[in-house]
């Protein structure tokens, strides 16, 4: 069984609809510790549902 890297699991959460309201502030937290890539948060975020990214 192959395990999947944080980018394929946050991929996977996100178009399965499974997104909770703080995936954005998680999404940060693994640009920061360098889990995913800069332009990795960048599809990321961009696929999040509108009411997930409002502050």
């Amino acid at each position: 069984m192959r395990i999947k890297n944080t980018y394929e699991n946050c991929k996977t959460l996100i178009e399965a609809g499974r997104t909770m309201d703080t995936m954005l502030d998680m999404l940060s937290l693994f640009l920061m510790v360098g889990a995913i890539t800069n332009d990795q948060y960048i599809e990321l975020t961009g696929m999040l549902p509108v009411n997930d990214l409002e502050v």
